[in-house]
């Protein structure tokens, strides 16, 4: 009997080659988004990440984990309401 893969399985196989924290630059290209993108998903809320420093200065790091699981978010699809 074979496992089912998930969206958040495929997600991290594709991730799998960054290190355990991410940086912000390296995260977008691993989205293929921008910079700018990502740091507006970090301000929606939408990603978690971590500051090297206090008080705002310092590096973004993202953890991998958490791009997996933001990546099977984007999988999902989206209901449809019957409305336009």
């Amino acid at each position: 009997m074979h496992a089912r893969t998930t969206e958040h399985d495929t997600a991290n196989a594709v991730l799998s080659h960054l290190p355990a924290l991410v940086p912000l630059d390296d995260a977008a290209g691993a989205l293929h988004v921008t910079e700018r993108t990502v740091r507006r998903w970090l301000r929606l809320g939408k990603l978690r990440a971590y500051r090297t420093a206090p008080g705002g200065s310092g590096r973004v790091l993202i953890a991998r984990d958490e791009l997996g699981r933001f990546l099977a978010t984007l999988a999902q699809p989206v209901p449809f309401t019957g409305t336009r």
